[in-house]
């Protein structure tokens, strides 16, 4: 039981580095947006070209990271 305790203590700044990773939050803030659009007045259609445009960058900067020192 300590092995796996141990195991998940060693996860969880991996973890958390993940989740608070530009690409992650993106990605949420994106989600976000898009399901909340019409509340805010946004139309759908607008709020799907953003997260489009968004989804392309994160994407991009998956496969060419746009800072080139990032790791």
């Amino acid at each position: 039981m300590n092995a796996v305790i141990d195991k998940l203590k060693g996860m969880v700044p991996g973890f958390l580095k993940l989740i608070f990773s530009k690409r992650a939050v993106s990605a949420a803030v994106t989600a976000f947006f898009v399901t909340h659009a019409e509340d805010y007045g946004v139309p759908v259609e607008s709020a799907m070209a953003v997260a489009g445009i968004v989804i392309a960058l994160i994407i991009g900067d998956s496969v060419r990271p746009i800072n080139a020192d990032k790791s």
